[in-house]
């Protein structure tokens, strides 16, 4: 019994050893994702900005909110210590 018929009629499945190669290739990109091989190799290049759900980018996103909490609390700092060297400056010409 015959469940397909000849594979000629598309040229890139009838070159030698695709029904080998292609399954095997496709069996490994399934294990790849399933065993996480990106996320391992990507950390191991050092992209870790590229990971997700992963407890060194939570620490990268929470140490960036510090440094943009930190900056806008400086400049709120410069702003009032200016303010109040005006203030001062105006007051000590009388």
């Amino acid at each position: 019994m015959v469940i397909m018929g000849h594979m000629d009629i598309i040229t890139i499945i009838c070159i030698d050893g695709f029904n080998v190669y292609f399954p095997t290739l496709i069996l490994a990109v399934c294990l790849a994702t399933y065993f996480n091989v990106g996320a391992k190799i990507l950390s191991i290049l050092g992209f870790p900005q590229y990971l997700e759900d992963d407890d060194l980018v939570i620490d990268y996103i929470l140490d960036g909110h510090l440094i943009v909490v930190r900056e806008i609390d400086r400049r709120k700092r410069k702003i009032h210590r200016n303010k109040i060297c005006c203030k001062y400056r105006e007051t000590s010409q009388i």
